[in-house]
């Protein structure tokens, strides 16, 4: 689970562009940024699940790092 974690933030692009005639230039992540809320979300929650397990002690730091 913690690889796929980190190669979903690993592949993703974040993609700087112009928006509707503002000026400021505007992130998205490639998709929808509730889409990617949602997945930032869920992968906390799977990390912090993780970190509460007995058995984290080999791969604690990877995993509070990526939380953190």
């Amino acid at each position: 689970m913690r690889d796929d974690i980190t190669r979903f933030w690993e592949d993703a692009e974040l993609e700087i562009k112009g928006w509707k005639g503002v000026d400021a230039p505007c992130c998205t992540l490639g998709g929808n940024i509730q889409d990617i809320q949602d997945k930032l979300e869920e992968h906390i929650m799977a990390l912090n699940q993780m970190n509460a397990m007995r058995y984290v002690t080999p791969f604690k730091v990877e995993v509070t790092e990526k939380i953190f």
